[in-house]
């Protein structure tokens, strides 16, 4: 018997970091050149999430 629920969770925060990352290259695409990319506040969300679904991912998947 397989157990789709252990595999969802997972699967569903990667879709958020590939969601975030897709948003963080499309706004760094979209800055002016003189730009700073932490003082960008449209990408500032983007990374915040991204680096917290990946966070909330690796320790989700190696059971840290």
């Amino acid at each position: 018997m397989r157990r789709w629920a252990v595999v969802f969770f997972p699967m569903l925060l990667w879709l958020g970091v590939a969601t975030c990352s897709f948003m963080d290259i499309f706004y760094l695409c979209t800055l002016n050149l003189n730009t700073s990319i932490p003082l960008a506040t449209p990408l500032q969300p983007w990374l915040y999430a991204y680096f917290s679904f990946t966070l909330a991912l690796n320790l989700l998947t190696t059971g840290a």
